[in-house]
């Protein structure tokens, strides 16, 4: 579960990214927001894509593993 606890670490860290976001934009930095934001999102998908990747992986060992002999006939 590497790659699981990788995305969460980079998910917790966009959050990071999000939360200094909001406090920039508050602040009255709207273009310092907005990269921030830009970057967060960007990070989000890496996250995502790490997941998904992961879960093909799995699919793959998956069907990897299963035997394609033929069935005899039930008759």
């Amino acid at each position: 579960m590497a790659l699981g606890s990788d995305a969460a670490k980079i998910r917790r860290r966009a959050s990071g990214l999000l939360d200094l976001a909001t406090r920039s934009h508050c602040e009255g930095r709207p273009d310092y927001a907005r990269v921030l934001t830009d970057l967060a999102i960007q990070i989000l998908r890496h996250a995502r894509d790490i997941e998904l990747r992961n879960e093909s992986e799995k699919i793959g060992s998956l069907v990897g593993n299963w035997n394609a002999s033929p069935v005899p006939d039930a008759a």
